[in-house]
């Protein structure tokens, strides 16, 4: 939610360079649950007495409140991000205070994106909670998230697409990659006696969250390319890259020394086609649209892969 209006009453939802601020705190997309920890948050900030960032004059601190609510669980983390550390501390003299009232809140922290730039988060996280990750609990699985972690937005259709996946590798066993695995929900979903978990994930603070659930899962904090190219391949490979897709480097490997299987789970279909198009041994056996982000063009697809013969 952007932060906009003013430093008494400030508004969550859409901040418009020349026009009114929308404020999306009684939007009925998300819980309602979440509806009272969002206006908590702007009263917060207007008790802190920290001003929005209004992006026309680069003027002002609290750019974005970042809430997320754990599926199963209900556990909730709350984010502010703000241009710099000003109005900190009279956030934190409130912590209490706003705690007690919403007990669904285990994590909070302050983001700093001092830059203007097109972005939500930046790279510092100040822990405000003793609490640094909320429990999630996906299929029957338990997962921990921390701040910056990756998560699917949509817990009831993310939830389909991890049973497909365990559902369309269930003749394979062996060594079993899991490329950008963020946290760790593939791998988890695929955990069985045999077969070698190995998760694969450039955050080191993910990995650190997935190590925390004591799976026979082995982390790895590694580039994914950089990982494939310096080792011998799986017999299953799951990857779930970022909108930018694989790398083509990672795909020329794929194609020349990749497993077997291969489950490629994507959120752009045009950087998907591009890859496939690199992934000339293999051949498409099945694929799926999953309806993450209803009433918009975007969706994740799953596709599975077997090298041909």
């Amino acid at each position: 939610m952007a932060v906009g209006g003013g430093i008494a009453e400030p508004t969550l939802g859409l901040a418009l360079p020349g026009r009114n601020p929308v404020d999306l705190r009684a939007c009925p997309l998300y819980p309602a649950s979440m509806a009272t920890s969002l206006a908590l948050a702007a009263e917060w900030l207007a008790a802190a007495q920290i001003a929005p960032y209004d992006v026309s004059t680069r003027r002002g601190e609290a750019k974005f409140v970042l809430l997320t609510e754990a599926p199963g669980t209900g556990e909730q983390m709350l984010r502010f991000v703000l241009r710099s550390r000003e109005g900190l501390s009279r956030l934190q003299i409130r912590l209490a205070e706003f705690l007690r009232r919403a007990p669904a809140l285990s994590v909070v922290t302050a983001n700093l994106l001092p830059e203007h730039r097109a972005s939500t988060e930046g790279p510092d996280e100040i822990l405000l909670t003793d609490t640094s990750a909320i429990r999630c609990v996906i299929n029957g699985h338990t997962f921990w998230l921390p701040p910056q972690a990756f998560l699917q937005t949509n817990s009831t259709v993310a939830a389909a697409l991890y049973r497909t996946a365990c559902d369309w590798l269930a003749h394979h066993s062996g060594v079993v990659w899991d490329l950008y695995c963020g946290i760790g929900v593939f791998a988890n979903h695929l955990v069985r006696a045999d077969r070698e978990i190995v998760a694969i994930e450039s955050s080191h603070a993910a990995v650190n969250a997935g190590r925390r659930l004591l799976t026979s899962v082995r982390y790895v904090a590694d580039d994914a390319t950089q990982f494939a190219l310096s080792n011998d391949p799986p017999d299953v490979a799951v990857v779930n890259p970022p909108r930018a897709g694989l790398s083509q480097a990672l795909c020329r490997w794929l194609d020349c020394n990749g497993p077997q299987a291969l489950l490629y789970s994507s959120c752009n279909p045009e950087t998907l086609g591009r890859d496939l198009n690199f992934l000339q041994k293999y051949c498409a056996k099945d694929a799926k649209l999953f309806d993450m982000f209803p009433h918009t063009r975007h969706a994740e697809i799953l596709v599975r892969l077997e090298r041909a013969a």
